[in-house]
């Protein structure tokens, strides 16, 4: 009888030891934190992790609380094996070891499958906006016109159904102006006809500005600027009747001394 109690005991002390053993495997402490209350000992203060993205290994309150559960159900186990023990019924004995073992066996999947430590992934920060475009200074300046190198006109004055006066003083634009100013764009269209001039300044921020109608006639047309990827300017326009329509002026530097300006109408 005593030799059974002698290897009852070592049972249940090595049974205590794996259990330890294994709640040791599977944890890991918490890691120190910004907010952990000041070191009152004098020993040097924790030393804190790289932010990598990840947190700290962490245990779950609830695996807490289920391990010790757990010494429970052993420490129960061992008062019945060894009350069966006492009372020397080897069926007691028996069913008691079964359920200790029963008990084990659940204590290791538990502490292998849920003690895993817990990693929470930072969420990445949205990608910076992309910085505005930025207008080419090279702009600026007066930009005679190359009458070879250029479309004639004539499309865009059937179009608009120009009459002879307002005609030929299109086709005789000599050239443009063009200044920036930090905020505003403006422009100056000049001709050999002297009277036919058009001035116009925009806000480069895409404001909506009015101007009298290019071709002469009552009323005005709306218009705003656009700073293309290219460091160039789009002129949009936008006009109502007679012979209403949309359209567009794109300023495009090709080189330091080549200024092309593309115009494109649409009628209603």
């Amino acid at each position: 009888m005593k030799r059974a109690i002698l290897a009852a005991a070592g049972g249940a002390g090595a049974i205590w030891v794996l259990v330890q053993r294994q709640r040791k495997k599977g944890f890991v402490k918490p890691a120190f934190t910004a907010s952990s209350p000041p070191n009152l000992l004098g020993s040097a203060p924790p030393a804190f992790a790289p932010d990598t993205g990840q947190t700290a290994n962490q245990v779950p309150q609830d695996t807490i609380r289920n391990v010790s559960a757990l010494k429970r159900q052993v420490v129960l186990c061992l008062v019945l094996l060894l009350g069966a023990i006492s009372s020397g019924v080897r069926e007691l004995v028996i069913l008691s070891i079964v359920f200790l073992g029963l008990v084990l066996v659940g204590a290791s999947w538990h502490l292998t499958k849920k003690s895993s430590p817990i990693q929470t992934s930072r969420q990445e920060d949205p990608p910076p906006p992309e910085a505005p475009p930025v207008v080419n200074p090279l702009l600026t300046g007066t930009w005679v016109k190359d009458g070879r190198a250029s479309d004639p006109m004539d499309p865009a004055c059937d179009l608009m159904k120009l009459n002879g006066l307002v005609r030929g003083a299109v086709r005789l634009i000599k050239g443009l102006e063009v200044r920036l100013t930090p905020d505003t764009f403006h422009m100056a269209v000049f001709s050999v006809i002297s009277w036919f001039k058009v001035r116009e300044r925009y806000s480069l921020s895409g404001t909506v500005s009015t101007w009298s109608r290019r071709d002469l006639r009552r009323g005005q047309h709306r218009g705003h600027v656009e700073v293309r990827p290219d460091g160039g300017i789009r002129l949009c326009l936008e006009w109502d009747s007679p012979h209403g329509g949309q359209g567009t002026d794109d300023f495009v530097l090709v080189g330091d001394n080549e200024l092309h300006v593309r115009s494109h109408i649409r009628s209603a």
